[in-house]
């Protein structure tokens, strides 16, 4: 599913959410390159990816995402078994969000 550019918010990914986790919907790929996912979005992502057990691949590269949606993102992290790619280039993350996020993928 490819959203890339696409202005997608918070608001837009909750109701993106309801189809991924109630299970409608089957899909392995989610691009949101270049949108207004901040930490909230983050958070919202990070609850897919905790439950989802289709998605491969996840770029949210070009977002504010910053240290609380990085946080949520590596917790989720470790109850997800199926991604195997996840692009936060140009997320705003520290050096403490790179740690969080190198141990949560170390216990996976």
């Amino acid at each position: 599913l490819n959203l890339n550019g696409l202005g997608v918010d918070c608001k837009i990914l909750r109701l993106l959410s309801g189809p991924l986790l109630s299970g409608e919907t089957r899909v392995s790929e989610l691009y949101l390159q270049n949108n207004w996912i901040g930490p909230e979005g983050a958070t919202c992502i990070a609850r897919i990816l905790s439950r989802d057990k289709h998605l491969k691949e996840v770029s949210l590269a070009h977002n504010p995402v910053g240290y609380v949606g990085v946080m949520a993102i590596a917790s989720a992290l470790e109850q997800n078994s199926s991604l195997e790619k996840l692009d936060l280039s140009y997320c705003d993350i520290d050096d403490d969000g790179i740690q969080r996020l190198t141990a949560s993928l170390k216990s996976n």
